[in-house]
């Protein structure tokens, strides 16, 4: 040790040159680890960007989502409650074209609707709403089917409060003679088998507003169980199911869970 320091001592040039070189070592080293540090710490925050981006496309992902969904489930719910009020007055008038046509089209669009939801929503959302479009389907067919007689069938309970007692009488009589032979129908049937094909034990002639086309659907139709309960089974089946469908998207959109900021 005392001879390298005797050697220095004789030679400061050298010395010196040895700090001077020492010097740009350490500079050199201490720029070497300052640029890996900066280097991953530029990894760093590019995978903290990227993390970050892809939470940021998935949260807006599942913000569209959920906004097609809602989308989709309120147009559902409207065409339902539309087609209903369509398919409610072909029960109370006579048959028009116009009415079935307007039924039809409202219910290809709620077909085309449910299709959208069963791509889009949550399994249990897209099974509610099959039922419902399948409820929905049976109601435009006992309406088209039965509707016409429904009405028949009003402008005969509507002629028992007459004015016109003759009328009023006629059509007590016709009303009570449909009930008596549909009880009976069903009795024989159910018993025997017997099948008595609309035929009405006795003539009802038109009178007051009741024509024959009138008398012919309230005949045909006599052979079919009660409408009012055929009906309101069904229209009791369709608010289940739109009340469960009603449930399971309030599920699918989280909308009886607490909002937080």
């Amino acid at each position: 040790m005392n001879t390298l320091r005797a050697y220095f001592e004789n030679n400061p040039d050298l010395f010196a040159a040895l700090v001077a070189a020492l010097a740009i070592i350490g500079g050199l080293a201490g720029s070497v680890i300052g640029s890996k540090i900066q280097a991953n710490g530029g990894r760093d925050q590019a995978r903290a960007a990227r993390e970050a981006a892809e939470i940021a496309a998935e949260a807006q992902r599942a913000a569209t989502l959920w906004a097609v969904r809602q989308a989709q489930a309120v147009e559902f719910a409207k065409m339902a409650n539309e087609f209903l009020r369509t398919v409610d007055v072909m029960f109370k008038r006579e048959p028009e074209r116009e009415f079935l046509d307007r039924a039809q089209s409202e219910f290809r669009a709620i077909f085309l609707k449910r299709v959208e939801i069963e791509i889009t929503a949550t399994g249990d959302v897209a099974e509610f709403a099959v039922k419902a479009e399948t409820d929905l389907s049976d109601f435009m067919e006992l309406a088209r089917s039965r509707g016409p007689a429904v009405h028949a069938w009003g402008v005969l309970e509507g002629l028992t409060e007459s004015e016109d007692q003759s009328i009023a009488s006629r059509a007590a009589a016709a009303r009570l003679m449909v009930r008596d032979w549909k009880y009976t129908h069903h009795t024989f049937e159910n018993a025997f088998g017997v099948r008595l094909e609309g035929r009405l034990p006795g003539p009802i002639e038109p009178f007051g507003d009741l024509t024959e086309m009138h008398i012919q659907r309230i005949r045909f139709d006599a052979i079919n169980p009660d409408i009012e309960w055929v009906r309101q089974d069904l229209e009791d089946r369709i608010e289940m199911n739109m009340h469960s469908l009603v449930n399971a998207i309030r599920g699918m959109l989280g909308s009886g869970a607490e909002m937080r900021p």
